[in-house]
C-alpha cells in the first residue's frame, strides 16, 4: 500500500484534502461521505505479497567502454633516419610480422663500413703486438730453462744418491734384524744362566756358613762341664745344654731348606743352559760361571756391531734424503729472473690490450647494425590499424608509427567506486550489454581489478578490466556498455519482497503474516514470524530460514510511519506532494 501511496501521491492529497474540507464545512451529503469513508478504507488496508521461489542474483551495476584486448602502439629503437615507406593504413587488417614500415638505413650502413674498416686496422695493429710480446716472453723462457738444467741435474744425482743409501740402509736393517732374531734367544738364555751361578754361589757359601755354626755348637757342646742335679750350677748347665741343642737343630733346618733351594736353581740353570743355541756354545762349558758370562759378552758384542751399521745406514740415508729435498725444492722454486717477469707482464699487458682495445669499437659496430635491422619495422600482433602517425619522408624520432588493436577479443573498461570496489574480485561473472547489441546479454568475467585509484577522475574510482568472452560481430571499439557484475546467486529459494522485512528493537529480523481481518473490529490481523535472510536483490530477499511457507502472504508496511498520518504524510512530501 505504501508504495501505491508513493506512486499516487497527488491524488493520494487530493483525495485527503477533499475530505477534509468535507468534513471542516459539513455540508457534504451522506453518500459522499460513505464513498470517501470506502475509500480511506481501501486505502488503509494492509498491503501483501505472496511468498515464492525464484532466482535471485545480488549485482553491482556500471557502465564502461569497449577496448581492444590486445593493443600496442609500434615504435621502431632507432631515431634520426628518414621514413622511407610506410605499407599500411587506418583499418587495414595485419598479421604478426607483417612489414608495416620501413625506415632509411643508408647513413646508418655508411656509418657501420667506416667503424668495421677501423676495427680491422685496430684488430691488425693490437695482433702485431701481441706477436712481438710472446716472442719475447719465449726467447726469456729459454734462457731460464738452460739456467735451470743444472737444478735438474743436481735432482737426478741426488735422486740416485737417495736410492743408494736406501738400499744400503735395507741391508743394514734386515742383517740387524736377523741377528737379533738369532742372537736374543740365546742372550737372554745366557743372562739366566749367570743370574743363577750369582744364585748357586750365594747359597752354597750360606751353607758353608751354616755348616761352621753347627761345628761350632756341637764342639761347645762337647766341651760343656757336665753338672749333677742338685749341685751347685746345675740349672746353668741344663739351660746352656738346651741352648746349643737348639741352636744346633736350627742351623740344620735352616741348610736342608738351603739345599733344597740350591738344588732349584741348579735345575733352573742346566734349564738356561739348554737353551743356549748349540751352534753358539759349541766348544764351551757353560757351567763355568765365568765361560756363560763371556760368551754373553761375545753375542752381545756381535748385536751391537749389527746395530751400529744399522744407525749408520740410517744416518746415511737420512743426510741423502735431505739432500735430495734440498735439490728438489731448488728446482721447483719460482723463477726469480727479472727478464723472464718483466716479459710475461708485457705479454699480459698486450693480451689484454688486444682483448679490451676493440671492445668499444666491436659494441659500436653491433649497435649499428642493430639500428640498421630496427630500420624494418613488424606487425608484433595481429589486428586492426586503428591510427597511423608517420608519413613517407619525415623524420622519425621515435614516436609510435602505428597503433595495432586485436579486435578478435575485446575487454571492458570501468571504474567502481571505493565504496563498492571491495566487492569485486578477478574472475567473478559479468553481464554485458550494449546499444550496438540490443538486448543481447553477453558474457564475461572480472580480469584485473586496478590496486590504485584513478587519478583525474571527480571522485575515488578504481580502474576494473572486463573480459568479453561471447563472440558478437556486432561489436566495436569504444561501444558503450552496461554491466552487471554478478556477486553472489541463489536459485530456486524462497523469497519475499524486500520492504516486507523489517527489524525490531534487538535488531532481529522478522516479517508479518497475514491473517485475515477481526470479525469484530474489521482490523486487519497479522503474526510477527522471525526468519533469516540471504541473498538480496533489488526488490527480493532470500529467507534461509523461519516458519514461513510458499504461498504463504507476507505484509508489506505502508511507510515508515507504521500507520496513516495524513500531516506526516504532508509534512514529508510537501505541500504539493513533491517527487
Amino acid at each position: 500500500m505504501g508504495r501505491w501511496i508513493k506512486k499516487h501521491k497527488g491524488l493520494f492529497i487530493f483525495l485527503c484534502i477533499f475530505l477534509t474540507l468535507a468534513l471542516l464545512i459539513g455540508g457534504v451529503i451522506a453518500c459522499t461521505v460513505n464513498m470517501s469513508k470506502a475509500m480511506l478504507e481501501t486505502m488503509l488496508t494492509n498491503e501483501t505479497a505472496v511468498v515464492e521461489r525464484r532466482d535471485l542474483v545480488e549485482a553491482i551495476s556500471a557502465s564502461g567502454t569497449i577496448v581492444s584486448s590486445d593493443s600496442v602502439m609500434v615504435t621502431a629503437r632507432v631515431n634520426g633516419v628518414d621514413v622511407a615507406q610506410v605499407n599500411v593504413e587506418v583499418g587495414d587488417w595485419v598479421e604478426a610480422g607483417t612489414l608495416i614500415c620501413v625506415l632509411d638505413s643508408s647513413k646508418l650502413e655508411e656509418t657501420l663500413a667506416i667503424a668495421e674498416a677501423n676495427l680491422a686496422a685496430t684488430e691488425q695493429q693490437l695482433n702485431m703486438t701481441v706477436a712481438a710480446a710472446q716472442r719475447q716472453y719465449n726467447d726469456a723462457v729459454d734462457a731460464q730453462n738452460q739456467a735451470n738444467q743444472s737444478v735438474q741435474t743436481s735432482v737426478a744425482e741426488a735422486e740416485r744418491a737417495l736410492s743408494n743409501a736406501q738400499t744400503y740402509f735395507n741391508s743394514a736393517s734386515a742383517s740387524y734384524n736377523s741377528t737379533c732374531n738369532e742372537l736374543n734367544p740365546s742372550i737372554n738364555a745366557l743372562g739366566d744362566v749367570v743370574k743363577y751361578d750369582g744364585e748357586i754361589e750365594t747359597i752354597i757359601n750360606e751353607i758353608k756358613a751354616l755348616d761352621e755354626k753347627i761345628a761350632a755348637a756341637n764342639n761347645e757342646l762337647a766341651t760343656l762341664a757336665p753338672v749333677a742335679m742338685g749341685e751347685e750350677g746345675y740349672d746353668a748347665y741344663i739351660n746352656k745344654q738346651t741352648e746349643l741343642t737348639t741352636a744346633i737343630a736350627g742351623y740344620e733346618a735352616d741348610k736342608l731348606n738351603k739345599n733344597t733351594s740350591l738344588a732349584e736353581k741348579i735345575t733352573a740353570r742346566d734349564e738356561a743352559i739348554a737353551k743356549v743355541d748349540f751352534a753358539l756354545s759349541m766348544g764351551t762349558d757353560l757351567t763355568s760361571k765365568s765361560a756363560a758370562a763371556n760368551l754373553k759378552d761375545s753375542l752381545e758384542v756381535r748385536k751391537s756391531s749389527a746395530y751400529a751399521s744399522y744407525v749408520s745406514a740410517q744416518n746415511s740415508l737420512n743426510s741423502a734424503q735431505d739432500a735430495y729435498n734440498r735439490a728438489v725444492e731448488a728446482a721447483n722454486k719460482p723463477s726469480s729472473s727479472s727478464t723472464v717477469a718483466a716479459a710475461r707482464d708485457n705479454l699480459a699487458n698486450a693480451q689484454t690490450n688486444a682483448e679490451t682495445g676493440t671492445m668499444s669499437a666491436e659494441q659500436q659496430i653491433e649497435s649499428y647494425q642493430e639500428q640498421i635491422n630496427n630500420c624494418a619495422v613488424y606487425a608484433p600482433i595481429s589486428g586492426i590499424v586503428t591510427s597511423v602517425n608517420v608519413n613517407e619522408g619525415d623524420m622519425y624520432a621515435g614516436t609510435p608509427i602505428v597503433t595495432i588493436e586485436n579486435t578478435s577479443a575485446y575487454d571492458v573498461e570501468t571504474y567502481i567506486s571505493e565504496y563498492d570496489i571491495s566487492k569485486i574480485k578477478v574472475g567473478q561473472e559479468v553481464v554485458i550489454k550494449t546499444n550496438g547489441t540490443g538486448d543481447a546479454e553477453l558474457e564475461g568475467i572480472v580480469k584485473s581489478v586496478a590496486p590504485r585509484a584513478a587519478v583525474g577522475l571527480a571522485a575515488v574510482a578504481y580502474k576494473v578490466v572486463v573480459q568479453v568472452n561471447t563472440q558478437c560481430e556486432d561489436l566495436r571499439l569504444d561501444m558503450t556498455a552496461r554491466l552487471s557484475i554478478i556477486l553472489t546467486k541463489a536459485e530456486n529459494v524462497v523469497t519475499v519482497p524486500y520492504e516486507s522485512v523489517q527489524f525490531d528493537d534487538d535488531g532481529n529480523t522478522y516479517v508479518e503474516v497475514a491473517k485475515g481481518k477481526d470479525p469484530a473490529t474489521g482490523i486487519d490481523l497479522k503474526e510477527k514470524v522471525y526468519v533469516t535472510t540471504g541473498v538480496e536483490s533489488a526488490y527480493y530477499i532470500e529467507i534461509t530460514s523461519g516458519a514461513l511457507a510458499e504461498g504463504v502472504e507476507v505484509v508489506v508496511p505502508r511507510s515508515e510511519y507504521g500507520g496513516f498520518d495524513i500531516y506526516a504524510l504532508l509534512e514529508e512530501e510537501g505541500a504539493l506532494g513533491g517527487y
